[in-house]
């Protein structure tokens, strides 16, 4: 990887892929372009002590989902779940009497609990239930074990349940049930 050339070839190439990692966890468009360019910066000014044991594309990926994890970890109020976009859970909300319901409310109970996960289990959560990801995909992408998958998914699981319980229980009865189903952790 000596010349300009070979790092624009990469960028083609590789860009759509890593740009869609980084969104999974980011989910924002410009924090993701953001995220494949620092890792394509770091490539370049690296270029002469870069010693790289994997494939290019095993390297470029695991750059950029480790990118887009430490900006989590840097930025600790930044929100990676939209709940919004999901639509299974939207339109069975949307069902619910509105009079009833407060989703402003509820959505930030989420955020908060959410966002009191350790970063690498709160994007493991985030790719499972939210980008319908599979443990084997999952664990391609951050270049771990799928074991290491299903223990992180067991620490979220237990973390989110023991808080959010008792809140949904007591401020939306209603959807206890839902909620349970959907997040298959109550």
């Amino acid at each position: 990887m000596s010349s300009l050339i070979d790092i624009e070839y990469l960028f083609k190439t590789h860009y759509k892929r890593l740009h869609r990692a980084a969104y999974q966890i980011l989910h924002d468009e410009s924090l993701a372009d953001d995220t494949v360019q620092e890792v394509f910066i770091h490539i370049w000014s690296k270029k002469d002590e870069l010693n790289i044991t994997t494939t290019i594309e095993g390297y470029l990926v695991k750059s950029t989902i480790n990118k887009a994890l430490n900006y989590i970890e840097q930025n600790k109020n930044f929100r990676t779940v939209e709940l919004d976009n999901h639509l299974e859970f939207n339109s069975a909300l949307n069902q619910l009497n509105s009079n009833d319901f407060d989703y402003k409310v509820f959505q930030d109970l989420v955020y908060a609990s959410l966002d009191g996960l350790p970063p690498r289990c709160k994007t493991i959560f985030v790719l499972s239930r939210f980008e319908n990801m599979k443990n084997k995909e999952i664990a391609e992408h951050l270049d771990v074990s799928v074991k290491t998958i299903e223990n992180q998914m067991t620490i979220a699981i237990s973390r989110l349940n023991s808080e959010l319980k008792p809140k949904i229980q007591h401020f939306f009865p209603e959807l206890i049930f839902l909620f349970s189903i959907f997040f298959q952790i109550l």
